[in-house]
């Protein structure tokens, strides 16, 4: 295993590695198989020129044999949980880093408009009220043309 400080600071896509998992029906079906063969490895040393010792002790090896190739596929499953739960652990992570990364490039970019725009005098600084009622379209500023009325002062 390399422990340089270099594997610690690999970006984190290539952390991120597609791995195959092996189906549940296909190690049930290994463990049939694997079952069946120590079962013909037991009847065979009972038809051998064995004494009952050895004949025992065959058969209890092929029992842990087949318990603990039981206890692998068992470890199998839960590593296999334990990966997809760390993948998406990892997705979450980077998703967040991810947003993260975008509100700040967001929030700089409207950091560098404000100052950009803070410097610029704006239009609303070069048009007075009397040149938005005379140049603006809308009639929230203007009366209409046909209306009369005036205004006066009450002493």
């Amino acid at each position: 295993m390399d422990k340089s400080p270099r594997s610690a600071l690999t970006p984190p896509s290539a952390l991120e590695e597609n791995f195959e998992t092996v189906d549940t029906n296909d190690i049930s079906n290994w463990l049939i198989s694997i079952e069946k063969c120590l079962h013909k490895v037991c009847s065979i040393a009972q038809e051998g020129k064995l004494n009952s010792d050895q004949k025992l002790k065959i058969s209890s090896l092929t029992r842990n044999i087949g318990h603990s190739v039981s206890q692998m596929a068992v470890y199998y499953q839960d590593l296999k949980l334990k990966a997809k739960e760390v993948g998406s652990s990892v997705r979450a992570i980077r998703e967040k880093y991810d947003l993260t990364n975008c509100l700040e490039n967001f929030q700089h970019s409207i950091q560098t408009r404000i100052q950009e725009n803070w410097t610029k005098p704006t239009k609303a600084e070069k048009v007075s009220f009397a040149d938005m009622v005379k140049t603006n379209k809308n009639n929230f500023l203007r009366p209409n043309n046909f209306s009369s009325i005036a205004i006066y002062p009450t002493d």
